[in-house]
């Protein structure tokens, strides 16, 4: 499969044109942080940042997300404060995302009770509520001195159960340049994932089907569950219904 640039026309809705939005009218960093949703022209989104720690930087059309050297997960079980901008869509569409940043996360887990591994991931992320959701990243975490990966990780939670998809670990080189391109088409309730590491040439990783309702909130989210902070960028962001 080529790699597919959706060109800016009025079917497609650009996030971060409505994220500059919102960033600029924004009263002030706390009053971002608990799911505050600004309205621009017809489209809603939600900057939700749980333990108000997170910066959001919006330069052109990169955000970028840093994350302190403190928990922060999407995880059911393990917690759910990690950083994330979202908006509503409805019906099948196709999301992409250039995601960029070393993914070198500290030698430490800051996981509760320090179990599990240092992790840092980000990419898209596709939600209905806290039980239900899709997490698609570009990642890296620790085991011993060894740095690995999912390629890419496809973490789906069904009413607040892990449903256990093919997560593989691989050696992190897997990933071959600091920038990683993320693509999901939903089609009813199957989701397609590709990925590519140079913006041109796609390759398919899943296939899979999931249980959400047609209306879900669409955007992107960074997860650090290590000692060190991680400062992830996002551009070229495009939702495209199919």
């Amino acid at each position: 499969m080529s790699f597919h640039r959706v060109a800016t026309a009025t079917i497609t809705l650009s996030l971060l044109a409505v994220l500059r939005f919102a960033l600029l009218n924004a009263e002030d960093k706390a009053a971002v942080g608990k799911e505050k949703s600004k309205v621009g022209l017809t489209e809603a989104i939600s900057i939700i940042d749980p333990d108000q720690d997170c910066e959001f930087r919006l330069l052109a059309d990169k955000l970028t997300i840093t994350v302190p050297p403190t928990h922060h997960d999407l995880h059911s079980v393990r917690g759910m404060n990690a950083p994330r901008v979202l908006k509503k869509f409805s019906g099948d569409f196709t999301i992409q995302v250039k995601v960029t940043s070393d993914f070198q996360p500290g030698k430490k887990s800051t996981k509760p009770q320090g179990k599990g591994r240092p992790f840092n991931g980000a990419g898209i992320l596709i939600w209905q509520d806290d039980k239900n959701y899709l997490r698609i990243e570009r990642n890296s975490y620790w085991v011993g001195e060894t740095l690995y990966c999912y390629p890419p990780l496809t973490e789906y939670w069904h009413n607040g159960s892990d449903t256990g998809f093919d997560n593989t670990p691989t050696p992190a080189t897997y990933f071959t340049d600091r920038s990683t391109w993320l693509v999901a088409e939903r089609k009813g309730n199957t989701f397609h994932v590709w990925i590519s590491h140079d913006g041109e040439e796609m390759t398919q990783e899943r296939t899979f089907d999931v249980q959400m309702d047609n209306e879900v909130s669409v955007g992107v989210s960074a997860i650090n569950t290590s000692d060190a902070p991680f400062a992830v960028d996002f551009e070229e962001f495009t939702i495209e219904p199919n």
